[in-house]
């Protein structure tokens, strides 16, 4: 950015090369947005990125009437890359959000009127997409985004669930930026890896409701020459580096490691978006400046969402992230699986050579292959972590299991050597991967060829130059040398194949506390409820009876009191008559 207190609203980022076919109808449909936009006091610019375009793209541009644009600037660049010309127009925009835009694409007319009233309303730190893609041109097709919450971290690992045409705070574009990826080198698409580097800094992905992109398909279009030419594959990314991959996934991973269907984990689009009027009316719209956005062709369609794609890959890797996390490798080999062989021999050798050589630095064994025996596991050398991708990721075909390892490879081991001992998971990995496998010094092991010394050591076929070696050292201090090494290869043997299983364990064992111990704060909860309740109802009774016992003492003693006053007169009498007749026997007695 150029400035710090943004003159525009928006800023539209268009990159050009050589669309001078399709580049008409993609600013017919810019102007039409922007107009709406200033109709709802929006003001936008235009930045224009020539990055070694051809005359007849330029003519086309600059006989184009720009006027409903704030501003417009021209950029000329000889880049070679969009991510670089991207990054080339963002540096020269001056609105607070910044809008992607290709050259061949075409948007609804209220996109940028409702992408502003909605991302001003929510946080800044996020990246804003469409929520309909309507591709049209060669191929068909229409797409339902969801935000990431939905889509989730893990499907990155393997393919791109959004798509280029973005919208964001400026401020953003200052933490990521876009990566050089020139076709010679392999690699391809900057916006996949671009999206990737944004979930590594916390920056959420959503969509903006009611918001289209059309999205032109060419045969000759740089995603498709992407794709011909490259390995299908973006540059290393922060997100892929296991503590990263972790700390970011952690929550997907523990919502959907136990589901069976991981495509199942949000809504599917069923909706029919071409089923709202408005929506019609924004195709309907778009036909009128490229036919060959055809409403009849779109309704005969399918909705998908990017949110039901598999993410038994992501989940794979997310395990795998586990056992090498804040590991850095300098030496790796990729085997079929733990079985001993000549060739495998051959790598092990490698292997005990660098821990001769430095015992600190660890190195990184991948087993491919999904079944295999584990004798090769008892020599490994006391630095090596075995990482054994045929069982963690055992649902996914050799090509996935690759892709797993070069991720590993990539984030762990950038410079190390590589040994690939020939099996199909080894083919697989140099056939899908060739081209970006230059950064390496890669070993390929063959069968058959001379057995290796690692192999005669084992076998007690000592060479001569060992034998000289050796000289003046007595035979009960190689034993004991012999017996300590093989010890020492035990347990970290011991300790490399129990630490995933105890960690297994103990997450399980802490998982059964928090329900059993939730379990008993329910019932400790039922108990102290019920406990009060008793003492309640004790409390109510026990005044109960005693306002019963002073009623009762209170109406006896009233009673009592009438009694004594009613028969108070007949005591009298009684007593009158008791004095009589005393008097009268006292006379009777005195007369005899």
């Amino acid at each position: 950015m150029s400035s710090e207190l943004p003159p525009f609203d928006a800023s539209v980022i268009l990159n050009m090369h050589r669309e001078a076919t399709v580049l008409k109808p993609t600013l017919l449909s810019l102007a039409k947005a922007v107009r709406v936009a200033a109709g709802a006091g929006l003001r936008t610019e235009l930045v224009a990125v020539f990055d070694r375009s051809d005359d007849a793209t330029r003519d086309v541009f600059n006989s184009f009437d720009l006027s409903d644009f704030a501003d417009v600037q021209i950029i000329e660049s000889d880049n070679g890359s969009l991510g670089l010309s991207r990054n080339d127009g963002i540096d020269r925009a001056r609105g607070e959000y910044l809008l992607t835009s290709d050259a061949d694409d075409l948007i609804s007319d209220t996109y940028i009127l409702e992408t502003l009233k909605y991302v001003r309303t929510r946080e800044k730190n996020s990246l804003y997409f469409p929520q309909y893609v309507l591709a049209f041109g060669s191929l068909y097709y229409i797409t339902n985004q969801r935000d990431l919450e939905e889509v989730t971290p893990l499907a990155f690992i393997d393919m791109h669930p959004y798509i280029s045409r973005i919208c964001a705070h400026y401020t953003i574009f200052k933490t990521v930026r876009y990566d050089d990826l020139h076709l010679n080198s392999g690699y391809a698409y900057e916006d996949w890896h671009f999206n990737a580097e944004a979930i590594a800094h916390g920056i959420s992905l959503r969509v903006v409701p009611g918001t289209i992109l059309f999205y032109r398909q060419s045969p000759g279009s740089l995603v498709r020459a992407a794709a011909a030419t490259s390995t299908k594959q973006i540059s290393p990314t922060k997100l892929f580096e296991p503590d990263v991959y972790l700390k970011v996934c952690a929550p997907y991973y523990a919502a959907l490691s136990r589901m069976a269907e991981t495509w199942t984990r949000a809504a599917p689009a069923y909706s029919d978006p071409l089923t709202d009027k408005e929506i019609i009316r924004i195709v309907q719209a778009a036909n009128a400046i490229e036919p060959e956005i055809d409403l009849p062709k779109f309704k005969q369609l399918q909705t998908y969402s990017n949110a039901s794609s598999h993410l038994e890959a992501g989940l794979a890797y997310y395990e795998i992230c586990e056992v090498a996390m804040g590991k850095c490798f300098r030496e790796v080999a990729l085997l079929p699986d733990a079985s001993l062989s000549e060739a495998s021999t051959r790598v092990l050798d490698a292997l005990h050579e660098r821990y001769r050589q430095d015992p600190l630095a660890d190195v990184l064994v991948i087993f491919g292959d999904r079944y295999g025996d584990t004798r090769l596991m008892e020599d490994l050398p006391p630095n090596a972590v075995p990482v054994d991708i045929g069982f963690i990721g055992h649902k996914l075909d050799n090509v996935k299991r690759g892709l797993l390892a070069l991720k590993l490879i990539e984030a762990s081991a950038a410079g190390a050597r590589l040994h690939l001992l020939a099996s199909p998971f080894a083919d697989a990995f140099l056939s899908s991967f060739r081209p970006i496998l230059s950064q390496f010094e890669c070993v390929y092991h063959r069968s058959g060829d001379s057995e290796s010394l690692y192999e005669r050591r084992h076998q007690g076929c000592v060479s001569s130059s060992d034998r000289a070696s050796k000289t003046g050292q007595s035979e009960r201090n190689i034993t004991l040398a012999k017996k300590s090494e093989e010890r020492l290869i035990d347990l970290r043997r011991v300790n490399v194949i129990t630490q995933r299983e105890l960690e297994r364990r103990y997450r399980e064992q802490v998982a059964a506390f928090e329900v059993e111990l939730s379990l008993l704060r329910d019932q400790n909860d039922s108990l102290l409820s019920a406990n009060t309740t008793l003492q309640d109802f004790q409390r109510q009774v026990t005044s109960s009876r005693a306002h019963r016992l002073a009623s009762g003492y209170l109406k006896f003693t009233q009673r009592n009191a009438y009694f004594v006053r009613l028969t108070r007169p007949l005591r009298r009498l009684v007593g009158a008559s008791i004095r009589l007749v005393r008097k009268v026997v006292a006379r009777h007695t005195d007369q005899y």
